[in-house]
């Protein structure tokens, strides 16, 4: 695992593969301890890299999602589709929009009025 440390070794033995020998490394208690306590405040600090990197991604990209989203201006006479709620249990092939739907008036940028153009019976494909 790499914590940014330097390498030691917990081992009571070490293969050293050139000599095709295992070494005894006897390692205390205390530097046993000392090892694990740097190795906890290590892996802290990696977390804490890694959790401000996170959110300082994820503030970046709130920020700029709908710098390049424009507002949608529909004008009268305009052809529009209308979202059906998700409330309906909707199975895989059926339609999550209905319409088309003519606008007949607009109020401000919203719709104010639609009327629908294209009866049920012609929506066959």
């Amino acid at each position: 695992m790499m914590t940014g440390l330097d390498a030691l070794n917990p081992l009571s033995v070490v293969f050293d593969p050139d000599a095709n020998q295992i070494w005894d490394c006897p390692l205390s208690e205390e530097k046993l301890k000392e090892f694990m306590k740097d190795f906890r405040e290590s892996v802290i600090v990696i977390h804490r890299k890694v959790e401000t990197s996170v959110k300082s991604s994820r503030a970046f990209k709130r920020r700029n999602c709908n710098k390049k989203r424009s507002a949608v201006k529909n004008d009268q006479g305009d052809y529009v589709v209308i979202a059906v709620g998700q409330t309906q249990n909707l199975s895989k092939l059926q339609s999550r929009w209905n319409g088309p739907y003519q606008i007949t008036e607009v109020a401000k940028h919203l719709v104010g009025k639609t009327e629908k153009t294209v009866h049920d019976a012609t929506n066959i494909f």
